[in-house]
C-alpha cells in the first residue's frame, strides 16, 4: 500500500470513527437489558410483561432500521469537474438509496412514539389497578429513555448524510436543494424529538416520584429508575459535544448557517409538544367541523389571506422557472429559488389544507391563514398540529386574528408571544 493510500485511509478513519462511535446502532446495553428484565419479572403484572415485550420489538425495529445504511457510489474528489448529466446520474442514484433508509427510520421511530401515546393512555382506563399503573409509568420512561437515545443516533446519521450532499458539483442540481430540504427537515426533527422526549422524562419522573412517596414503588421498579437515569445523565453531554464538533467541521459555513437557523426555529416551536397522553387535549370531531365552517365565514378574511399566498406561489414559481432557465442558457447559475408550483392536500391536523408554498418565505417555517397551513420549506409533517391550534384562533378571533398575532409578535420583539403559547395550549392531538 502506497503511502498517499495508507494517508488517506487514516484520514477516513478519523473523520468517521468519532460519528460511529457515538451512533450505537443496538440502543443503549443497560436500558435493553433493564427491560428485558422486566419482560420476564414474576414481580411485574402480565400485562406489564407483556407491554415490556412489544416495546423491545419496537425498540429492534428501530435498531434495525438504523443498521440498514445507503449504497452510494463513490463521490469524486472536491476539486474534479463533472459534467452536469454525470452529477444528476451520481446524485440521483445516491438520493435514492438514502431516501429508502430515511423513509424507514422515520417509520419506525414513529411507531416508538406512538407507543408512547399508548402507555401513558392505559393509566386512565376503568379498573385498572394502583400496581399497574406505577409499572405502566416505568415503561414509559424506559420507552421515552429509548426514542430519546435512538432519534439521537438517527439524527447523527443524518447529518453525516447530510456532508455526501453538500458538495460543490451539486450544487446546480435543483434535485440537490429538495434533497438538501428534506435531510435539513429530517435531522431537525430527530433532534425535535429527542427535545420533545426529555420534557416528557421529567413530567414523567415527576410523577414517578409521587408515587414513590406514597409508599406505591416496588423496589425492582425502583431499582430500574434509579440505574437508567443515572446513566444517561452523564453521557449526554459527552454526545453532544461529538456532533458539535463533527458539524463544524464536515459541512460548509453557509450549510452550518441554515442549519443553525432552521434548529433555532424548531426549538422554538416545541413549547408544550408531548407525546404523552392527556385526555384534556384529544379534539372532538365536531370541533374540527366547527373550525372549518367558522374559517369559511367569521373567520373567511383570513382564509382568503392564505389563498393570496397559494395564488402568488402559483404566479411566481413559472416566472422563478423561466428565469432560471434563461440565466442558465447564458452560462450561469440563478442566485435564486426556483420555486415549484404549490401542492395542495388535507393538513395532518385534518382541519387544514395543507399548501406547500417553499421560496415564498425567506427561512423555513410555517404560517396558519384561515384554513390555509402554509408551509415555507419545513415539510408537511412539522408542527401541523401547532398550526391546527392557530386554525381555531382564527375561527374565534375572525378578522382579529392577524391583528393579534401581529401584536402578540410587536410586544415580544418579533418571537412569538402569547399568540404561539396560545397555539401550543389548543394544538390538535
Amino acid at each position: 500500500m502506497s503511502a498517499r493510500r495508507a494517508l488517506s485511509w487514516l484520514l477516513l478513519a478519523a473523520l468517521i470513527l468519532p460519528i460511529l462511535a457515538s451512533c450505537k446502532n443496538d440502543g443503549d446495553p443497560l436500558l435493553t437489558k433493564e427491560l428485558k428484565s422486566f419482560s420476564k419479572s414474576n414481580d411485574l403484572t402480565e400485562n406489564t410483561r407483556k407491554s415490556a415485550k412489544d416495546l423491545l420489538e419496537l425498540q429492534r425495529n428501530v435498531q434495525e432500521s438504523l443498521r440498514s445504511q445507503p449504497t452510494l457510489l463513490a463521490l469524486p474528489s472536491e476539486g474534479k469537474v463533472m459534467s452536469v448529466a454525470k452529477s444528476q446520474s451520481l446524485h440521483d442514484n445516491n438520493q435514492l438509496e438514502t431516501l429508502q433508509v430515511l423513509d424507514s427510520q422515520t417509520t419506525s421511530l414513529n411507531k416508538l412514539a406512538e407507543n408512547i401515546k399508548k402507555l401513558s393512555k392505559l393509566k386512565y382506563s376503568a379498573g385498572i389497578s394502583r400496581e399497574e399503573i406505577v409499572e405502566n409509568e416505568a415503561l414509559v420512561l424506559m420507552n421515552l429513555l429509548i426514542l430519546r437515545d435512538l432519534s439521537q443516533v438517527t439524527a447523527s446519521k443524518i447529518l453525516f448524510l447530510m456532508t455526501k450532499f453538500d458538495k460543490p458539483y451539486f450544487d446546480e442540481l435543483e434535485s440537490n436543494q429538495e434533497m438538501k430540504q428534506r435531510l435539513l427537515a429530517d435531522y431537525t426533527t430527530a433532534l425535535a424529538i429527542s427535545a420533545v422526549s426529555a420534557n416528557d422524562l421529567k413530567a414523567t419522573l415527576a410523577q414517578l416520584q409521587e408515587m414513590r412517596s406514597e409508599g406505591i414503588v416496588k423496589p425492582s421498579v425502583e431499582n430500574m429508575i434509579t440505574k437508567v437515569v443515572g446513566h444517561y445523565g452523564g453521557a449526554e453531554k459527552s454526545k453532544r459535544a461529538e456532533v458539535d464538533e463533527f458539524l463544524k467541521q464536515s459541512i460548509t459555513d453557509k450549510a452550518q448557517g441554515t442549519l443553525s437557523q432552521a434548529m433555532k426555529d424548531y426549538h422554538d416551536s416545541l413549547k408544550g409538544k408531548t407525546f404523552l397522553f392527556d385526555p384534556a387535549l384529544p379534539d372532538h370531531p365536531l370541533v374540527h367541523v366547527l373550525v372549518i365552517v367558522s374559517n369559511l365565514s367569521w373567520g373567511l378574511v383570513n382564509t382568503l389571506v392564505g389563498l393570496g399566498f397559494v395564488i402568488t406561489a402559483a404566479i411566481v414559481a413559472p416566472i422563478t422557472m423561466a428565469a432560471g432557465a434563461t440565466i442558465r442558457a447564458f452560462g450561469y447559475e440563478p442566485l435564486f429559488y426556483e420555486m415549484r408550483m404549490p401542492r395542495l392536500r388535507i393538513a395532518e391536523n385534518n382541519m387544514q389544507i395543507y399548501a406547500d408554498v417553499c421560496g415564498l418565505g425567506y427561512i423555513p417555517s410555517k404560517m396558519s391563514a384561515g384554513l390555509f397551513e402554509l408551509d415555507f420549506c419545513t415539510g408537511e409533517s412539522f408542527a401541523s398540529d401547532h398550526e391546527g391550534g392557530h386554525a381555531k384562533q382564527s375561527a374565534l378571533l375572525g378578522p382579529l386574528y392577524f391583528p393579534a398575532a401581529i401584536l402578540s409578535y410587536i410586544l415580544n420583539m418579533g418571537h412569538g408571544g402569547f399568540i404561539e403559547d396560545w397555539a401550543d395550549e389548543w394544538a390538535v392531538s
